[in-house]
């Protein structure tokens, strides 16, 4: 059941056991627990990294973004073995897979990490 706001946009719920795009998402069990394991640990090396950035006074917006995302996807992930995405957008009849709000937050978050690694290279 999807809600179709236009053409464009539509609010439709699904469950992926894997990872972005649905990779691995008809995989075992042990795959998906692997893949948990996984974000659990990229979440704590987020952490620690940020946290070293943080103490140095250096701006942490970028990393907060992913790292709450990925939060937010671990949670789903322990409580429903699973991450729930429901936003799905259609461009001249093509589909980009469905995603989330937290989705979103660690793309921009990412963009802006790369931004400021070539700003502080540069």
């Amino acid at each position: 059941d999807a809600v179709h706001i236009n053409s464009f946009l539509a609010f439709e719920k699904t469950f992926n056991r894997g990872i972005s795009w649905g990779f691995f998402g008809q995989s075992s069990w042990h795959v998906s627990l692997i893949i948990t394991c996984a974000v659990a640990f990229f979440c704590l090396i987020l952490f620690a990294y940020s946290w070293v950035r943080f103490k140095a006074g250096q701006s942490i917006i970028a990393e907060v973004l992913v790292l709450s995302g990925g939060l937010s996807n671990l949670a789903d992930r322990l409580i429903y073995c699973g991450v729930i995405d429901f936003i799905a957008v259609t461009v001249g009849g093509w589909q980009f897979p469905v995603f989330n709000i937290a989705d979103c937050a660690i793309v921009i978050g990412a963009f802006f990490m790369l931004y400021q690694g070539f700003s502080e290279a540069a």
